[in-house]
């Protein structure tokens, strides 16, 4: 943490030095990206966490071999991405950002509950947590992509959506 922090000062120190930066610094002043950025950085972290623990709890709670855990409970929700993903799309477009948003954090919260309380029922159901995690990521990924570029002008573009 403290590593990353100076790593960052260091950045920002440089970055209001030079001519002509890679990243605009005025970035960091539009508000709506920022937080589109941080809310997305924390939703992909939480679920990179809880995807990356699956296969270790799957081995321990119900000795699966890893063709078992990756065939079986990891494919189905990596699979369920292109879906939810193209759902997600059609959604923002006729509900608008804020109605996917909603289902997409009620996919994430629910199922994170559903697997703390019931992980040693049966490893099926993990199949199916895996891909309503993975589908609510879906539908918040596509929310933020959404807000984020509509807050920033053609110009930044680029470097903000690549900053995402």
């Amino acid at each position: 943490l403290i590593v990353s922090v100076l790593s960052f000062l260091i950045f920002v120190k440089h970055i209001r030095k030079v001519t002509d930066p890679f990243v605009d610094p005025g970035l960091g002043k539009n508000i709506p990206f920022m937080i589109g950025v941080l809310c997305g950085g924390i939703i992909f972290g939480t679920v990179a966490g809880f995807v990356s623990m699956v296969p270790y709890m799957m081995k321990d709670v119900h000795q699966l071999s890893t063709a078992e855990i990756g065939s079986v409970i990891i494919f189905p929700g990596t699979m369920s991405v292109i879906i939810f993903g193209y759902i997600g799309g059609i959604l923002v477009d006729r509900r608008g950002p804020l109605y996917v948003l909603n289902i997409g954090v009620t996919f994430l919260s629910v199922s994170f509950l559903t697997a703390s309380f019931l992980l040693e029922t049966t490893s099926w159901f993990m199949t199916i947590i895996i891909v309503f995690v993975l589908g609510g990521l879906s539908f918040t990924k596509t929310v933020i992509s959404t807000i984020v570029s509509s807050s920033l002008k053609q110009q930044e573009a680029g470097a903000g959506m690549s900053l995402l």
